[in-house]
């Protein structure tokens, strides 16, 4: 399980950092359409196209598995504050299972979507060219399933823990608190 844990985090680490590519790139990008449409009155053509069916799918899409690996989720914790690490871990387990089970339909169908865009070379057409966006669509495949992945990995530590008191993880996914 060590194994495969380490490999999925491997994966996710380089696919959010492919996100952060994008975010950069983007930047880098906008930030000289602006100046050249003003400057010399020739942006950048499909720039916004680019921005919009690329950089903005891989920067929310691509980190997911990194974000759920290590639990930056937002989490509000008004009625599970008090409770033990057990009780609480079964609580997330149980939330877990509701989140994977989304996330897992998610996933199948944007991968789904996505050999259906390639088979046809999905495209947007711009003022100039048409610009292929099918690649695109395998972002939202990948971070899905790298978050549906981390998703059942924490289900099953949080049952461990819940069970005999600690996890199967080297961090627990549960937060310490006072036995009750």
């Amino acid at each position: 399980m060590q194994a495969f844990e380490r490999l999925i985090s491997k994966l996710s680490l380089y696919s959010a950092y492919v996100g952060g590519l994008a975010m950069i790139v983007m930047t880098f990008q906008v930030t000289l359409d602006v100046v050249l449409k003003y400057l010399l009155s020739y942006p950048i053509p499909a720039t916004l196209e680019t921005v919009s069916s690329y950089y903005m799918v891989a920067l929310i899409f691509l980190p997911l598995g990194l974000v759920t690996r290590d639990k930056e989720h937002i989490c509000v914790e008004l009625f599970t504050q008090g409770l033990s690490e057990r009780r609480l871990a079964l609580v997330n387990a149980l939330a877990g299972i509701l989140a994977a089970a989304y996330i897992g339909v998610m996933a199948v169908r944007s991968t789904e979507e996505a050999w259906a865009k390639t088979a046809i070379r999905e495209s947007w057409e711009t003022a100039i060219w048409d610009m292929e966006v099918w690649p695109s669509r395998w972002f939202v495949s990948v971070g899905t399933t790298l978050m549906f992945i981390y998703l059942l990995i924490h289900v099953v530590d949080n049952i461990a823990v819940s069970i005999r008191g600690r996890g199967t993880l080297t961090t627990s996914t549960t937060e310490p608190a006072p036995d009750r």
